[in-house]
């Protein structure tokens, strides 16, 4: 459930937060890249991109600074990553190296505070009101708040290069919400730290940062100052003509509180504004972070976003904090791209067991079972470049057959929710050759407490009854199997015990991480 928002006070006519920022997001730069960096001394100062695949068309899931700053970013694929740089270093991702990271990362903000919240692999919010190492520093000292979040800002910078390695960066946002936090991590990468509170807020939507511009903290708005912002930054020996051709340019309006120096911030830099949420902004005439401050409440609610969305973006802008809610999950899946397509029903089969393995070890750890299944086939089409191993950017643009159902019976061992996916792939209109399986459980509900069937057969400790009769359920049974199998794959290596349809599998359907899935890393 999202967080009543705190008293608004109306002295504050722009209901602007004018508390102290104790939400704290830390974002470790170019995670996947950077962690093969540490742990390849020849790889540092090289570009180096992890990709999905490495195929020509793989897309790059991170790429270094050093491949940064030739414009290799997320989703160029291998084939123009090496176009624009000869020299890049290709790697596919290894995701042990990365959750022992994540752990270690983890452990560290832990210390700090016990309000952590993982927002991905490579992200964490912490909530430092309650932290034990705050309130020490604050005590008998003559910081100011801001500057003793700055102080444990700068020792998380340390700490994490002695715990995860010395060529490890992180950037850090602080503010009173943990959307500006997250937007304050995004100025001055690699390495930097942004602190936004109510006093510097506006010029952190106008410019790009100190550290990037010169002239943050000098551009006022018109609105603010009335005054005509070209003529306000124009710079000695400069005149208006040649200080306007690099200034942000806009056809539609002339003077619209950015900075001209940077460019300014685009209504896209905001955590959470795509294009589509910024095509609805431009309709009613919203065209930067500034319009969209300065929007009315009720126009944003009533002809922006029509829905209460609205309200909770004016509260976010400013500061409030709506954000802190825990989603429940819903399903659990996996999917897979072949690389080699096929209609061939036996090779289609290896593939979905291991999905439904990978599917059921997920549940299983957490202790799960689901009542429902969900098959995604997706087939080659028209356009090629669709149709590489990295296509899962694409998956909705596919020709694809999907199909769910209700089961009437719980889905925990694998080779039940493999039985209920092969179902469902046999009835699939197979219109092309197969380019990606997917299978997600849904309905999701924990084991215990387990309703009882008043038709189960109550057994004595007789030695009678144990002859005749099997001393547990079948379902309990076969969940002690399950279970049992997983600690062993767990202690000696995955798929040390796997289904004989498995065999001979183990280059097929490999160990992936989500960026945004943290819960089974």
């Amino acid at each position: 459930m999202k967080k009543e928002v705190s008293h608004l006070p109306s002295t504050n006519p722009q209901l602007i937060n004018m508390a102290n920022p104790y939400i704290m997001h830390i974002d470790l730069n170019s995670c996947f890249a950077i962690i093969e960096q540490q742990a390849n001394r020849l790889l540092r100062g090289k570009p180096v991109g992890v990709a999905a695949y490495d195929t020509p068309r793989g897309f790059v899931l991170a790429a270094s600074y050093e491949a940064k700053a030739k414009g290799i970013k997320l989703g160029v694929n291998v084939q123009q990553a090496r176009s624009m740089c000869s020299g890049i270093v290709i790697m596919t991702p290894d995701p042990a190296k990365y959750r022992e990271a994540h752990r270690l990362f983890k452990e560290l903000m832990l210390e700090y505070t016990p309000d952590v919240a993982a927002k991905s692999i490579d992200e964490f919010v912490l909530n430092m009101e309650s932290s034990p190492t705050y309130h020490q520093k604050c005590e008998g000292s003559d910081l100011s708040h801001n500057e003793v979040m700055l102080q444990i800002g700068r020792e998380i910078k340390a700490k994490i290069k002695q715990r995860l390695g010395e060529w490890v960066t992180v950037n850090i946002g602080i503010a009173t919400n943990r959307f500006l936090a997250k937007y304050g991590a995004g100025f001055d990468k690699p390495d930097g730290m942004t602190l936004i509170d109510h006093k510097n807020l506006r010029e952190y939507y106008r410019c790009h940062g100190p550290r990037t511009c010169a002239s943050f903290g000098v551009t006022m708005s018109s609105e603010a100052k009335g005054i005509d912002i070209p003529k306000a930054k124009q710079r000695k020996g400069q005149t208006k003509n040649s200080q306007e051709s690099n200034s942000f340019s806009n056809p539609v309006r002339k003077q619209d509180g950015q900075c001209v120096e940077c460019g300014g911030v685009k209504l896209v830099d905001l955590p959470g504004i795509n294009t589509r949420y910024r095509a609805r902004l431009r309709a009613a005439g919203i065209y930067t972070p500034m319009d969209f401050l300065n929007a009315d409440m009720q126009k944003l609610k009533k002809q922006v976003f029509k829905s209460i969305v609205g309200y909770y973006w004016y509260l976010r802008l400013r500061g409030h904090e709506i954000d802190q809610h825990e989603s429940n999950r819903t399903q659990i899946g996996h999917q897979h791209a072949l690389k080699d397509k096929t209609t061939d029903l036996p090779k289609l089969e290896q593939i979905l067991m291991k999905l439904c393995e990978k599917t059921g070890r997920r549940l299983r750890k957490n202790n799960l079972y689901a009542t429902g299944i969900h098959l995604y086939v997706g087939f080659i089409g028209e356009n090629p470049e669709l149709d590489e191993p990295a296509s899962f950017e694409h998956i909705y643009k596919m020709k694809s057959w999907h199909r769910g159902e209700k089961v009437g019976h719980r889905l925990y061992y694998t080779a039940d929710i493999y039985k209920a996916a092969k179902k469902l792939l046999y009835t699939a209109e197979m219109s092309n050759k197969v380019k990606i399986l997917s299978v997600n459980v849904y309905g999701l509900k924990d084991w215990d407490p387990e309703q009882l069937s008043i038709f189960d057969t109550v057994y004595s400790d007789s030695t009678a009854d144990l002859k005749n009769n099997f001393p547990f359920r079948e379902q309990e049974t076969k969940k002690r199997i399950s279970d049992s199998v997983d600690q062993i794959n767990n202690r000696y290596g995955e798929f040390v015990i796997t289904p004989a349809l498995m065999l001979d599998m183990q280059g097929v359907v490999l160990d992936r991480i989500a960026f945004g899935q943290v819960r089974d890393v």
